[in-house]
Order: structure tokens, then sequence, then C-alpha cells
């Protein structure tokens, strides 16, 4: 297991996506529109934006999600990148990185995720983060607007691609993997004990329930 966090922020850096809902689409004016059409705009939208994803939540995970993260004792967790079957990895993707050409024994190393309100989630390596919580970089954010959720029971992500070298792929089950934690219907609720109940977390077992999920066997 990894030493755990510091619950330090990473203040060291200026947060790259959108701060609010507002400063992409106007909110107001798609009040009016059905919640499906408000879905395709979105999606079309980032087509062709490279480094730039949008995806959209049912209202109820979307709500799960930053209920948890709000919470003070939900503000922290980890999510390991695993490398591609039938790669080598000569370790230049990160510390952590071992070889492997099955998904049963996939190297990967970690990111650690901080929520920061009202609905954004950075994530940076676990190993700069150790080293100096306050200068280390993120590598990827995402937003989880509520906006729509009341009246539309629809939950916009929005996902920026900060690092050149993390594949947009990659990036979409990093950030699957943090909805998956912070809606907390898995069991155990890992979320919920790396905050809470370290003694609890168990590292390896884990980290066998994220490679199931990252190769889409969980």
């Amino acid at each position: 297991l990894p030493p755990s966090p510091q619950r330090r922020a990473m203040s060291g850096f200026n947060f790259v996506g959108p701060k609010n809902l507002d400063n992409i689409l106007d909110v107001e004016a798609c009040r009016d529109l059905p919640g499906d059409e408000v879905a395709k705009m979105w999606k079309a939208y980032h087509d062709d934006k490279e480094g730039c994803l949008g995806w959209v939540m049912e209202g109820e995970v979307g709500s799960a999600v930053l209920s948890t993260a709000r919470d003070r004792n939900g503000k922290f967790f980890i999510v390991p990148i695993f490398e591609s079957p039938g790669s080598s990895d000569d370790g230049a993707n990160g510390p952590g990185d071992c070889y492997g050409t099955t998904p049963d024994n996939a190297g990967y190393f970690n990111l650690v995720v901080q929520f920061f309100p009202d609905s954004h989630f950075v994530l940076a390596p676990l190993d700069k983060y150790q080293a100096d919580p306050s200068s280390a970089q993120p590598v990827l954010s995402f937003s989880v607007f509520d906006d729509f959720i009341p009246d539309k029971n629809l939950c916009l992500v929005r996902a920026d691609v900060v690092a050149k070298g993390l594949d947009e792929a990659d990036a979409v089950k990093v950030v699957s993997m943090c909805v998956r934690g912070w809606e907390g219907k898995g069991s155990p609720d890992y979320v919920h004990l790396f905050n809470n109940k370290t003694e609890e977390f168990q590292f390896d077992r884990y980290i066998e329930d994220a490679r199931k999920q990252w190769f889409g066997v969980l």
C-alpha cells in the first residue's frame, strides 16, 4: 500500500476546465429545451474538441457523486491507470509501471484524486502529490455539473486532459472509475474507507477490483 496522501490541497496550479456550466452554454436558454436535446447539444459541442470530453449521466448518479464529494469526509481517492495488454512498458508512463502483457498482470501507476467545491475533481500522480502536495501538477480534471438535475434528471460531465501523454480513452475510464467510487454503490465503499477508515482500506483488493472494472470484467 502506498503511503496515505496527506490531506492537503493541490494548490500549485490553475484549474484548466470551466468553473461553471455558464462558461460553456447558456443555462437559462437551455431550461426550455427537452433533456435529450440538451444532452445532444452537450455531446456535439465536445465531439471535435481535442483533449476535452463531454458526456451525460442520470441525475441520480450525479447527485450521489456530488453528495459524497461535498461531504468533508469524502474529498480524496486514488485511481490506477493500467497499461494496455500486449504492451511492453519501460516505466515511461510513470512510477509503479511494470511489464504487463495481459489484463491479469498489466502494470499500473496511481493518481490521487481531490475534490474542489463546488463540482470539480483534479487528478495528479500520487508520487508527486506525496512528495509535495502544493506543487503537484494535474494530468486530468473533470467537473460534474448538476444545473439540470432538478428539472431534467440530467447531469453533464466535462473532462479536460492536461497531460499530453494521457490517452483520451484512458481518461474516460479514469473518470468512470471516479464516478463509480463516489457514487458509493460498490461493496466495499472504497471512497468512504479511504477517507474515513484508512485502516480498513484494503489496497490490494481495491486494485484487483479496479483492474476488473478497467478491463470490463466488473
